[in-house]
């Protein structure tokens, strides 16, 4: 498990471990599982790019997060439009194949 050692740390000693430094190590621990947690890395950029309460943040890293979730948000647009623009082909390809075929 991803926070088994991490979930003990912090109901022992919470304050010995920050915010950054969990979602450092869980970040680095799935994306080095590689493709078998592409489901978790997906969900994870999914719950950051919908995040809106910047309120909890430090005033001085509140502008920082922002801008930060903005970006994640505009690559992940991006990636998005790639995957649907190579389904778009796909799928015309696949069409023109099956009015060969019927042929």
């Amino acid at each position: 498990m991803f926070l088994l050692d991490i979930l003990k740390i912090v109901n022992v000693a919470r304050d010995s471990i920050t915010k950054f430094e969990i979602v450092r190590k869980v970040i680095e621990r799935v994306n080095g599982a590689g493709e078998r947690t592409l489901r978790e890395r997906r969900e994870i950029l999914k719950r950051v790019s919908e995040f809106e309460n910047f309120s909890t943040c430090c005033p001085n890293d509140m502008l920082k997060a922002k801008g930060l979730v903005s970006e994640i948000r505009e690559v992940i647009n991006i990636k998005d439009s790639f995957t649907r623009m190579r389904q778009e082909v796909e799928k015309e390809r696949r069409e023109k194949l099956r009015n060969i075929l019927k042929k």
